[in-house]
């Protein structure tokens, strides 16, 4: 088969993953002594700011990327930890970001950080912005399942060209080879109802029967051929849901991409395999039908090529051979799936 032009339009992973934590950045312009973030007042309008505050600094509290810890409260202590670090005792929150389905999961903010004269902070005050139990109200609440489990079955198409040269008989061989059965499990886990990793094996097997004399003129009778290609990789993985009985989602990964070839001949036997890294892209829906389960359809994307592939022949003597670059081996697939899904909350 001729070198596949099938290209994936695939956009990197989500890497250097560090911290849970928010990215958190200051600017300082003034600084006396600490003090306790707990005796930070907190405000959201100007007109709630003493007329003698003096400002300090600014901090900026942001998405560090896979960030999980970042509803509204957790991004508020560090907005008051770091207002006490400069030895304030207010701040003014002048932009708050909330979540969003297309772009970050997480309360973003940024704050002024002033110091007060004679202001202390007063529990019962229940004028302040800052009560916790108001800010609370805007923590995301998890709608959606945190861990997916998926078992999927269907069929898939090779999207490699065959080449022209091959003709009659072998070409039927390979024809029979480009379509076969396909089978996926899948593992997530989501940091938020809109976003996750998650690890997935897949698997496609396709097989042929055709005249032995393909290989060798000289051969009768039938040689079976049987095709196996798997998929082990890591994707990153989005997700929404207005009404939490349907779920659209897509997802983008990369891993191994490995290809296996078995010809059986009477009791003879040869065997052929290769790999390389190949690419995953997945859109799909499902619709759950109670607590912890649920049934799905999708449609999914691998690419890969192989550059060399290393045949074992009936006698156990094994060589690698090396592809021209016009003549690679196209492992990409296109594959109509569906399934059961299980949900832990």
């Amino acid at each position: 088969m001729k070198k596949t032009t099938f290209l994936l339009a695939a956009l990197p992973l989500l890497m250097g993953i560090t911290s849970c934590a928010p990215a958190v950045s200051t600017i300082v312009l003034k600084k006396y002594p600490p003090t306790n973030p707990d005796s930070v007042q907190v405000y959201t309008k100007n007109d709630q700011v003493p007329s003698n505050s003096e400002s300090l600094g600014v901090v900026s509290v942001r998405d560090g990327g896979f960030t999980t810890e970042c509803d509204s409260v957790t991004v508020v202590s560090h907005v008051k930890l770091e207002t006490g670090k400069m030895g304030g005792n207010a701040a003014l929150i002048t932009e708050h970001l909330h979540p969003s389905i297309w772009g970050s999961n997480c309360h973003q903010m940024t704050a002024t950080a002033m110091r007060v004269n004679g202001l202390t902070l007063d529990p019962s005050d229940t004028t302040n912005y800052l009560q916790l139990a108001e800010f609370q109200i805007l923590k995301s609440e998890r709608k959606l399942p945190h861990a997916r489990f998926t078992a999927d079955v269907g069929y898939g198409w090779r999207t490699a060209k065959i080449d022209p040269k091959a003709t009659g008989d072998i070409r039927k061989d390979i024809e029979q080879r480009m379509s076969g059965f396909v089978w996926e499990l899948s593992a997530a886990y989501f940091f938020s109802d809109w976003s996750g990793l998650s690890l997935d094996y897949a698997g496609y097997r396709a097989t042929a029967s055709s005249p032995a004399s393909i290989i060798d003129p000289s051969l009768s009778g039938t040689m079976h051929t049987t095709d196996v290609i798997t998929y082990v990789g890591l994707a990153w993985a989005v997700r929404f849901s207005k009404k939490q009985t349907w779920i659209w989602d897509c997802s983008i990964g990369f891993g191994y991409l490995g290809y296996t070839t078995k010809a059986t001949y009477y009791n003879a036997t040869a065997k052929g395999n290769g790999s390389t890294v190949g690419s995953k892209i997945s859109i799909g829906g499902e619709y759950k039908f109670a607590e912890n389960w649920g049934v799905g359809a999708s449609i999914k994307m691998l690419g890969g090529v192989l550059n060399e592939f290393t045949v074992t022949d009936d006698n156990g003597r094994t060589y690698t051979e090396k592809y021209e670059d016009d003549a690679k081996e196209g492992l990409g697939q296109i594959r109509m799936q569906v399934g059961i899904r299980y949900y832990i909350k």
